[in-house]
This record gives C-alpha cells, sequence and structure tokens, in this order.
C-alpha cells in the first residue's frame, strides 16, 4: 500500500518537473544579469581596464588571452576571439565591440555555441570630487538550446555571481593600481 503511495509521489513530482522545463524552454525570452559596483577611481583608470586586451584577462575568471581577429582593436565593430577555460575544458568565444563612448559605456556581443550574449559597462563618475566611479554590468543572455532554456533561471544565479566576483577583483585591482 506505501508503494502505491511512494510511486504517486514520484509521478507527480516528475509531472512537476516536466511541466516546469517545458514552460522554460516554451516561454524562454532570455535572462540579464546586472551588477553594479563603486570604485575608488575615476573613469578612465577603470575603462583602460575595461578595453585593454592585456588586463581584461586578469580579472574575468577563465580569461586566458584576448586575440584581436578584425578593426582596429578599441573601435566599434572591432572583433576578438576571446580564449576561455572552463571547469578544465578550453572554448573560443567570439566578441565583436557593438558601441563604446570612451569612459562613459562599453557595449560587447558575444557568440558561444549554446548563446548569445550582449553585455554593457557603463561608467558613471560620482562622489564630490567626482573621482570614483559607479559600474554597472548588464548581460543578456540568450540561450539557443533547451537546455540552456530550461536552467536559464539557475544560469542567471551563476552569471551574476560570477560578474559579482570578476567585478571584486576589478574593484581591487583598480584601487591597488591607484594607491601606488
Amino acid at each position: 500500500m506505501y508503494w502505491k503511495l511512494g510511486v504517486g509521489v514520484l509521478v507527480v513530482l516528475a509531472a512537476t518537473v516536466a511541466g516546469w522545463g517545458y514552460y522554460q524552454v516554451h516561454n524562454y525570452d532570455g535572462m540579464r544579469a546586472t551588477y553594479t559596483i563603486e570604485l575608488a577611481a575615476p573613469p578612465a583608470a577603470v575603462w583602460e581596464q575595461l578595453v585593454d586586451p592585456e588586463k581584461r584577462p586578469v580579472w574575468v575568471k577563465g580569461l586566458i588571452r584576448i586575440v584581436p581577429l578584425s578593426g582596429q582593436a578599441g573601435t566599434t565593430g572591432s572583433r576578438s576571439l576571446l580564449l576561455m577555460l572552463s571547469a578544465g575544458r578550453r572554448f573560443d568565444v567570439e566578441e565583436q565591440i557593438i558601441g563604446i563612448e570612451p569612459n562613459i559605456w562599453l557595449g560587447l556581443e558575444s557568440n558561444t555555441l549554446d548563446a548569445l550574449l550582449t553585455t554593457t559597462f557603463t561608467l558613471e563618475p560620482v562622489g564630490p570630487a567626482r573621482t570614483s566611479t559607479r559600474l554597472t554590468f548588464v548581460q543578456d543572455t540568450f540561450h539557443n538550446t533547451w537546455y540552456g532554456k530550461m536552467f536559464a533561471p539557475f544560469l542567471r544565479i551563476s552569471a551574476e555571481n560570477a560578474a559579482r566576483n570578476d567585478l571584486a577583483k576589478l574593484k581591487t585591482i583598480t584601487e591597488k593600481s591607484r594607491s601606488t
């Protein structure tokens, strides 16, 4: 008798998970990860860390190297190949600058096998002498696989945590270079 109850519970649980998965896949419109941080450095110092292909790999976890592909580096339309490492697996991500306003705004579009990402960095001078920077990171991701769509809520949390950790490292590096 108890085994019937157990089977019933499993059937209800499986139906719930399947229904949630179906909903996620068929009602998916992308995901957004957002994070804002204040740095005790002027926008120009933060900007240099964002656009310098030698400096970005220092604070972005998993980014090994940036290889220019076309266009003048640091200009709208220029393309680069990001050599990445995650969970012991190396993969490449093609990135293009879609918009740039030095010391104010940077827009990037990246293509992976599983997703299209649009990332923006907005820099705003803050503080009494406007010598600090409020940096806002926004990443819109559209997964083009069913598993990416199904697990998007969990992937969003992971993306926000990664952004938080990367930007904390950026803050440390930028503020340390300002104090020396």
